[in-house]
């Protein structure tokens, strides 16, 4: 059985015409940000250092896209949606 954690993060507004927010739940010194479609194609791939909380500018057609984080060996996904 996977051992579970608390999330760690948030995406808002979700939905939104392409302007997101990543909040987590404290600074953390590397950060990698993928965002997906949901068929599993990687459309933007980010790095941070030393971040809480990053804007995402998704300029991808609207749909729904999986916003996908790793920070110290741990990943969580969330699914967001981009309007027109």
């Amino acid at each position: 059985m996977a051992e579970s954690h608390a999330s760690f993060m948030a995406v808002s507004p979700n939905p939104s015409k392409g302007d997101f927010v990543l909040k987590l739940n404290k600074n953390y010194r590397a950060v990698k940000v993928e965002i997906s479609a949901v068929e599993g194609k990687i459309v933007e791939e980010l790095n941070y250092n030393s971040v809480q909380s990053v804007n995402i500018y998704l300029s991808r057609p609207a749909g729904i896209y999986l916003c996908r984080v790793e920070i110290n060996g741990f990943s969580e996904t969330k699914k967001i949606i981009k309007t027109n």
